[in-house]
């Protein structure tokens, strides 16, 4: 069966970016059809970071790797809201020298006062604020960071009255945004001055007319469906991430908490890494301790008393995502440099002092063969194929700005040669940022919808 639609926007995909645009353009009194693959599954449906949200809102249940040497592991939402809907929602804006890395090396022509206004805007609507209390794992990172004279930075959420907001329960109740979820866009082209969708939904295949698209299916899923429409400038050819490696962090007390995640995070201890908080509920720790588990069982149940960090580092812009005839899912390339390898190494080594320095019994290095440290003046060499690296930041796969030769996109998030469709994702970031890059993904995303907004009332 096939059905009809129309609309003067449509924008594939509901994750924040996508979703950004939703509400900037509903707000202007302009029509949105918004299409998701994933379902609509409200927060208070789900446990977060269980086997049952993973199944039901990741793409592939999660399973999902960058081939290269070594392979990243990486997630990707497929649901109404996003990355939104299963992410801690922390929250930073870019540092400044990034963007004017990004104005000068990719002619990235928004001003620092343009971005500042959409992250002022992105952060009132979603209640951007520090939690009031942090979790247990948290203030242990606090405690190595303060040893050392670090910055124990805790990071604003999107919280209010302590419950984490989402985009599927913040922007799809406005009349003029029609949600169509379980929808899986194909084919894309232009005819008669208008874009033309096809779709399919459940049994039903939809053809879709729209004046504009905004393409928001993420760093990986958009360059892969541009490439299958046959629009490839620039796109899919600069995928960048912040790749991370994990270590358990053993401690004489117990640190069940109801925060499931961490909100403090360590930037100042090196320009080339830093630190955080990963997911330290049981099965998490009993998943990434296989091997050391194999040799000592107690630490099933010790596990109570760790903590889960993280140490990351930004990657080169060199991964690809290509997409090969006659297969659905995109294969993506992320080749790991030496250098970003031994910065995480470094890390890992830096952050497993800090540590024991501060009370910790032991620390366990995810790393292939690697074995606990428990002493300060203990460190980890491996070879780089032994790093079991895994990412939640995925962008600059479509990176936006004027200087048109190294972008797919313009700086308002136009793609070259093709008026009326945009990119309003992470694929628009143009290197990595250094920091949870959701905050900038909304910002940018926000500066694109108003532009939009501006040429749509010129043309009225």
């Amino acid at each position: 069966m096939a059905k009809q639609l129309s609309s003067t926007v449509v924008i594939l995909g509901s994750g924040p970016g996508g979703s950004i645009v939703a509400k900037t353009l509903a707000d202007a009194g302009i029509h949105v059809l918004v299409l998701e693959k994933g379902p609509d599954i409200k927060q208070s449906e789900k446990e977060p970071y269980s086997l049952d949200e993973m199944n039901r809102q990741y793409k592939q249940k999660g399973m999902t790797v960058a081939l290269g040497s070594p392979v990243i592991n990486y997630v990707e939402a497929q649901t109404l809201g996003g990355g939104s809907e299963i992410n801690a929602g922390l929250y930073h804006r870019l540092p400044k020298h990034i963007l004017s890395q990004w104005q000068t090396d990719y002619g990235y022509s928004v001003s620092s006062a343009q971005l500042d206004a959409c992250y002022n805007w992105c952060e009132d609507f979603l209640s951007i604020s520090p939690s009031k209390t942090s979790a247990k794992t948290a203030l242990k990172l606090a405690d190595a960071a303060k040893a050392n004279n670090w910055t124990a930075q805790k990071v604003p959420r999107w919280y209010k009255n302590d419950i984490k907001q989402s985009m599927s329960e913040l922007v799809y109740k406005q009349s003029n945004i029609t949600v169509i979820t379980n929808a899986n866009a194909t084919k894309l082209k232009k005819k008669n001055g208008k874009w033309h969708i096809t779709a399919s939904h459940n049994q039903t295949i939809l053809h879709i007319e729209a004046t504009s698209v905004f393409v928001s299916m993420g760093a990986i899923q958009t360059p892969h469906f541009l490439k299958r429409n046959g629009i490839n400038h620039n796109i899919g050819n600069t995928l960048a991430c912040h790749p991370m490696i994990k270590c358990a962090v053993e401690y004489e007390n117990d640190l069940t908490d109801d925060q499931l995640i961490g909100d403090i995070q360590v930037k100042d201890v090196s320009p080339h890494y830093s630190f955080g908080c990963s997911i330290s509920t049981q099965p998490f720790l009993w998943m990434a301790l296989q091997h050391y588990i194999k040799k000592d069982a107690t630490l099933l149940s010790r596990s109570k008393n760790m903590a889960m960090f993280y140490v990351t580092a930004p990657s080169e812009t060199n991964g690809r995502v290509l997409s090969v005839p006659g297969v659905s899912n995109p294969l993506v390339w992320q080749n790991t440099s030496n250098k970003t390898a031994q910065h995480l190494v470094d890390g890992i080594n830096t952050l497993a002092a800090a540590c024991l320095k501060t009370g910790a019994k032991a620390v366990y290095p995810i790393l292939k063969g690697a074995t606990p440290l428990t002493h300060t003046n203990q460190t980890i060499t491996c070879k780089k194929q032994q790093l079991q690296l895994s990412t939640i930041h995925l962008f600059s796969s479509c990176p936006a700005g004027d200087t048109q030769h190294k972008t797919a996109v313009n700086s308002d998030g136009n793609v070259w040669g093709h008026p009326g469709l945009y990119i309003a994702d992470g694929s628009v970031v143009c290197t990595p940022p250094t920091v949870n890059p959701q905050g900038t993904i909304m910002a940018m995303c926000r500066h694109i919808a108003l532009q939009y907004i501006k040429q749509f009332k010129l043309k009225d």
